[in-house]
């Protein structure tokens, strides 16, 4: 008895596993962009860098809101695209993402454009109690568009 319900919750797991990798392979990544980012932690100062080389989120002290930096990302294809969000490197926790909408302003980690569509986001930092006064902390956001070769 103890052996089947083993063998039970095995087989139920492989048909979750596989069910998620066929699920997965609908996707297909259609670009990647990785833009460098970067934050100078300071103990009071707020500073402003305003070079466009990269999201320079300027001097921040810890807890605080940085300042905004905006992107626009658009959908160049006939068809619509799943964008999914990301911040990597030393600042992947910190990076936070919004968007407008008719209905007021939303943290997001995705969302979808439809053909030809674009969306404007603001991407910001609010850097981590565990940060360290002085020191300068880089990473990139990461913004992935996937199409869905099921769905769209």
């Amino acid at each position: 008895m103890k052996n089947s319900k083993i063998i039970m919750g095995v087989i139920i797991l492989l048909i979750f596993m596989v069910s998620a990798f066929i699920f997965q392979s609908f996707y297909v990544i259609k670009e990647t962009r990785l833009m460098p980012a970067d934050v100078h932690i300071s103990e009071k100062k707020i500073g402003f860098n305003l070079d466009k080389d990269a999201l320079h989120f300027g001097i921040v002290p810890i807890g605080a809101v940085s300042s905004k930096r905006f992107v626009t990302i658009t959908n160049k294809w006939n068809y619509g695209v799943d964008v999914l969000l990301s911040g990597k490197g030393d600042i992947k926790d910190w990076v936070n993402f919004e968007t407008k909408m008719d209905n007021g302003t939303y943290n997001i980690n995705g969302f979808y454009l439809e053909p030809k569509e674009e969306r404007n986001i603001s991407v910001y930092l609010i850097p981590s109690n565990d940060a360290k006064v002085g020191e300068h902390y880089e990473g990139y956001v990461r913004f992935t568009l996937k199409r869905n070769k099921l769905f769209g």
